[in-house]
């Protein structure tokens, strides 16, 4: 079963809003040298305060064009079709390991240990015919061009 255009807009509306509350949420990790108006963390608020501001705004909006939330039944078997889908679950897939990467990945393991497994996972699952080996070789050789990039051309530390 489809969902209305209205229904579509209420979800996308309402994941927007948690997303942007997430995100909200993430800017307390920056570090601040002094609080004041040149906080690294300043521009992260605006934008994420705009994220909310507007998916607070399209939520309602959207409420009060379909006369309400979306049933939940409706929800699961829209969802259903949906995950039927292989490009969709390839899309959900990457939104999961990015997340992962994000939340778990760089503040457990560091930038460069948790961009090698997300790359070597990313290799394996997705490009078709690679071995283990060579996925690991690549994975290890964008690695180190990660480092050579960001750490000794650019001077960030990571």
């Amino acid at each position: 079963m489809q969902l209305k255009k209205e229904e579509r807009e209420t979800v996308v509306s309402i994941g927007m809003l948690v997303l942007s509350l997430f995100l909200f949420a993430s800017c307390f990790s920056i570090r601040e040298s002094a609080p004041g108006l040149g906080s690294p963390r300043l521009m992260p608020y605006i934008v994420t305060g705009l994220m909310i501001i507007i998916s607070v705004v399209m939520t309602v909006r959207s409420l009060i064009r379909s006369k309400g939330l979306v049933p939940v039944s409706k929800l699961v078997s829209s969802l259903k079709d949906v995950l039927g889908n292989k490009e969709w679950i390839h899309i959900f897939q990457a939104i999961g390991i990015v997340l992962v990467y994000i939340a778990l990945g760089i503040p457990f393991l560091g930038f460069y240990p948790s961009s090698f497994i997300v790359m070597l996972f990313c290799t394996i699952c997705y490009v078709k015919g690679i071995s283990k080996i060579k996925a690991v070789i690549y994975s290890a050789i964008l690695t180190v061009i990660l480092y050579l990039v960001f750490a000794l051309a650019l001077g960030v530390q990571l």
